[in-house]
């Protein structure tokens, strides 16, 4: 049996899902582009040791995708390993498009497109 990885925190980016992990995770649930800003500046270099769970289509505003593109120019700017994602948008494209900026920083910085970098 694999053990699942213990994180920091969970950021569960959805505006309409509730966040579908366990009740026993430090769980924050944001719904907009500038409520996940201010929660990953609120913890700053732990970061690195959380997991951001993605939606792409957030309503009106910014989307999923803008959240990982800053996400991760945040990260290089304070000399922070972007933490582990995942992604549970039902938008096809919306999907691809997280997928593939969290694949080009991958594949820029570790040589590979995979987030097994430990």
């Amino acid at each position: 049996m694999e053990r699942m990885k213990k994180y920091f925190a969970h950021i569960w980016l959805d505006d309409f899902r509730p966040p579908m992990i366990p009740q026993t995770e430090n769980i924050a649930w944001v719904k907009t582009y500038d409520e996940f800003v201010a929660q990953v500046k609120a913890f700053g270099k732990d970061i690195s040791s959380c997991i951001v769970h993605f939606d792409h289509d957030l309503g009106e505003g910014k989307d999923g995708y803008e959240c990982a593109k800053w996400l991760i120019d945040w990260c290089l700017e304070n000399d922070y390993m972007v933490p582990d994602y995942d992604i549970q948008s039902a938008n096809p494209v919306g999907r691809q498009n997280i997928e593939s900026i969290f694949e080009s920083y991958w594949k820029i910085f570790f040589g590979n497109n995979t987030k097994d970098y430990e």
